[in-house]
């Protein structure tokens, strides 16, 4: 595992997801350094092949779930945390790859008899790099698309999930959480507090942004809200793009039951079950021969 991107990327780039599993997911990092005394092999720091793909129990983590196929519908689940180039903790984690739906993808475009793709979210969102490739690839499909979640749709799983020609959603379910964060740690001053300095030696002054020890600067602040604004942007313009008649107080960050996704335009219809939407797209199929 290569723990140095992976610390990265938790603390200093840019999350769509909704701030409870983000939290979740920083106790199971936390708790798996402690479990090991906060110490890292020289395969955790350089990401060995052997330790990215076994997690020495045998356990056979972050198996890819199959897209299914029949009568023209193609079935394709987004289930778990986004992310990309994902390792074994991640998958641990709870972690859903983009790699996957980009080979979904190719399996849909190679197959001539698909009319219609329903992509089965249950999601709370995650990592923000590479899901707006993805969602510009699924908005380019020239078939059929529909988003369905009877789970939870949220941040980065609702970025993909806007992409698709149509949004449903159970009344149960959650959806929305658009918006993006940075969420760091300053922690100079429990440095301070053991009776202990920093000295650092740089070249560049957003070198060592978030070195544990230093104090943050103003400048660096700067820099990570004009990254979280950024990719805020990209995201809630996607959105608009696809759904204009959807609100700004709408992107807030809140999340709603499907019921209430409805009434603010970010799901179009209400379906109790994936079993109907597949029913429903099937007989669409048949109807169009």
């Amino acid at each position: 595992m290569k723990f140095a991107h992976l610390l990265t990327a938790f603390y200093f780039q840019p999350w769509a997801i909704r701030p409870d599993a983000h939290m979740l997911l920083g106790r199971k990092l936390h708790d798996y350094l402690q479990a090991r005394n906060g110490k890292m092999t020289r395969a955790d720091l350089l990401g060995d092949e052997d330790e990215d793909q076994d997690n020495g129990d045998g356990d056979d983590t972050g198996a890819r779930p199959a897209p299914e196929s029949a009568m023209g519908v193609m079935l394709i689940r987004v289930h778990g945390i986004i992310g990309r180039h994902l390792g074994w903790l991640e998958m641990m984690c709870g972690g859903y790859d983009l790699d996957w739906l980009n080979a979904d993808l190719d399996a849909l475009e190679a197959d001539t008899s698909i009319h219609t793709v329903i992509f089965d979210f249950n999601t709370p969102g995650g990592q923000t790099s590479g899901v707006a490739e993805a969602a510009a690839r699924i908005a380019a499909l020239g078939v059929n698309t529909i988003a369905y979640t009877d789970g939870e749709c949220c941040s980065a799983g609702y970025y993909l999930a806007s992409a698709c020609d149509e949004i449903l959603a159970s009344p149960s379910a959650t959806v929305g959480c658009i918006g993006v964060y940075i969420a760091g740690v300053d922690s100079s001053r429990a440095w301070e507090q053991e009776g202990l300095k920093l000295k650092l030696f740089r070249d560049g002054k957003f070198k060592a942004l978030g070195m544990d020890g230093k104090e943050w600067t103003a400048d660096e602040d700067a820099f990570l809200q004009a990254r979280t604004d950024k990719v805020s942007a990209q995201f809630k313009g996607f959105v608009l793009a696809q759904r204009p008649f959807v609100s700004a107080d709408t992107m807030q960050g809140q999340w709603f039951d499907g019921d209430d996704a409805e009434d603010n335009g970010l799901v179009d219809d209400l379906s109790p079950d994936l079993q109907s939407v597949i029913t429903a797209a099937v007989a669409a199929g048949l109807l169009a021969e």
